[in-house]
């Protein structure tokens, strides 16, 4: 091997359902004296947590999955970028795309920069539309080996990055690459003088077919479609961002405003968990090994915790940690209201139910610890990483965790995100995430959220215990970040009133006594404020969307639980 730089990567068995895009590792500007070391490296990033989580998302866990290395001479790209032999918006069957930037292509990958947009007509071989952006800056490797940020002269910044000519070029190796395979193909290239450079090829897995898109619907953001699941304050993006990754395949939209953040969920969806929940645990096996693996990830993130220091603040280790959270929401969103509202509306295993009630209370518990511990392992890490990195935990708080392994890696930390700290979404509809900016989640927000106009008497809510009752309402503020403050208001809260929250949980517990009723914005039937309302035998009013906003602190209310009805006196 007589190169001086070589790009080691790894590929698995890409599939028209599992393309394993992200989840092997790759190495840029490999010397010959590392090249042994990244392709052992390469290899074992198949037991990486991040990809066994991918085989399990994707059911291969069962299958011997295979991995081959390739070492690619180091192209020195003038111009880079990606194509898609199908266009994977329009799915148009007789289109392709190509998208352009200068330098190399982590620019476009890790979404630095915007590139250039080129979509082609296959047959006639014409260029149909053209989105060309200023190109300010590109990334290019320095005399070193490392990857480096250059400012693109005014003249180039402002052209397009492909000529019409290297367009067409280039589709014409798209297609041939296509008919070479047989199926749509996304693809990576280069371009180094004139000569095009094909880095990667693998199937496009988001193609549906043409019955299933036109069953397929851009998600409308209505209350007569969404229905209110969860408000909190206090939770950081980053934070947001491994509950929506855990919880990826619902249909839901998370809506961030300064410090809060609200949760909404399709009703559709909520119907198809309801039917989940209830499938898994008339299965008493199921249950059990489900209760099983969740309490055995717990212990693994107990193990982490422990052994983590801080001292090291690698990729690997962050990517660990990033992983280990993620699978712990994809555990617990089984014990949300969603999926256990039907198990009181059946009859069920007592047992089993006391079981998955006690699992939720650990799993709630448990992240609690692990996020807020200032002695733990994830705590100390994430600290580390802010002082590395030279940013304070705040702004960490508001980078998502890409963003967080693209500057450990050594590139810029990306300023546009302090824009978080007003209004931002994450939406996952059919399977697909779309992050969603400012102004648009602010009036999708507005949208959602009930106007609160001064006239309204009445709300409404789902009856957990039923009851009647009237009186003055204590309303307590959900705030995680500070228990202390949260403990303060409980403490204050007169004995006999009416408990008015976002959601409850097991910190609510010295007060749950001393209300004589209590009502929450989100939950069902098997949320934590109903169970504990059975339990005590206390009126309660559960989902009713927004109670906090309504109801003021003092306020005299009456709560009529046979009817699931809240009236303002």
């Amino acid at each position: 091997m007589y190169l001086l730089w070589q790009c080691v990567r790894a590929t698995s068995e890409d599939s028209a359902d599992a393309a394993w895009a992200g989840q092997l590792e790759t190495y840029l500007n490999t010397k010959r004296s590392d090249l042994l070391k990244n392709i052992l490296q390469c290899w074992a990033s198949l037991f990486t947590p991040r990809a066994i989580f991918y085989r399990f998302e994707q059911g291969l866990q069962e299958k011997e999955i295979s991995v081959a290395v390739v070492v690619q001479a180091m192209i020195k790209s003038d111009a880079s970028g990606v194509a898609f032999s199908v266009h994977p918006i329009t799915q148009d069957p007789n289109q392709l795309i190509i998208e352009g930037s200068y330098g190399l292509g982590e620019a476009i990958v890790s979404g630095q920069v915007t590139p250039d947009s080129y979509v082609v007509r296959k047959e006639s071989r014409r260029i149909l539309d053209k989105n060309v952006y200023v190109q300010p800056k590109g990334l290019f490797r320095s005399v070193s080996g490392e990857t480096v940020w250059k400012a693109i002269p005014q003249k180039m910044a402002i052209r397009q990055v492909l000529t019409d000519r290297q367009i067409l070029a280039l589709s014409k190796i798209i297609l041939s690459i296509e008919d070479l395979y047989g199926f749509p193909c996304d693809i990576e290239w280069a371009l180094q003088g004139k000569k095009f450079y094909i880095i990667q090829s693998r199937p496009i897995t988001t193609l549906q077919s043409k019955g299933k898109r036109e069953e397929q619907k851009e998600a409308v953001y209505t209350k007569d479609r969404y229905v209110f699941f969860w408000h909190i304050d206090g939770i950081p993006y980053l934070s947001n961002d491994q509950w929506c990754r855990g919880y990826a395949d619902l249909d839901l939209i998370l809506l961030q405003k300064g410090r809060e953040t609200f949760c909404y969920i399709s009703r559709e969806q909520v119907e198809k968990c309801h039917q989940e929940g209830l499938t898994m645990i008339l299965n008493e096996k199921t249950t059990k090994r489900y209760l099983k693996k969740f309490r055995s990830h717990l212990r693994k993130m107990e193990r982490f915790s422990k052994k983590t220091t801080g001292k090291n603040c690698s990729v690997a280790l962050w990517k660990k940690a990033d992983a280990l959270v993620t699978t712990l929401w994809s555990y617990y969103k089984r014990t949300e209201w969603v999926y256990t509202d039907l198990y009181y509306q059946k009859t069920v295993s007592k047992s089993l139910r006391s079981q998955l009630e006690e699992m939720k209370q650990e799993g709630r518990a448990f992240s609690m610890n692990f996020y807020l511990d200032q002695e733990g392992g994830y705590v100390k890490l994430f600290k580390a990483i802010a002082k590395k990195i030279g940013v304070s935990e705040e702004k960490l708080g508001l980078a998502s965790s890409e963003e967080i392994i693209h500057t450990l890696k050594g590139h810029f930390f990306p300023k546009e995100i302090l824009s978080r700290k007003k209004y931002y979404g994450i939406a996952y509809h059919q399977g697909r995430r779309r992050e969603i900016g400012g102004e648009e989640a602010k009036a999708i927000l507005e949208a959602l959220t009930k106007e609160v106009t001064g006239k309204e008497k009445e709300i409404r809510g789902t009856t957990a215990y039923g009851g009647y009752v009237k009186g003055k309402a204590s309303v307590i503020p959900l705030t995680y970040d500070d228990l202390k403050q949260m403990q303060k208001f409980m403490s204050k809260m007169p004995e006999g009133s009416i408990l008015v929250a976002s959601t409850t949980s097991p910190e609510f517990t010295p007060v749950f006594k001393k209300a004589s009723a209590i009502v929450t914005n989100e939950g069902g039937m098997g949320s934590h404020a109903a169970i504990v309302s059975r339990e005590l035998k206390i009126p309660c009013v559960v989902g009713t969307g927004n109670a906090t906003e309504i109801i003021k602190d003092g306020m005299e209310i009456e709560v009529d639980a046979d009817h699931g009805i809240i009236r303002l006196l």
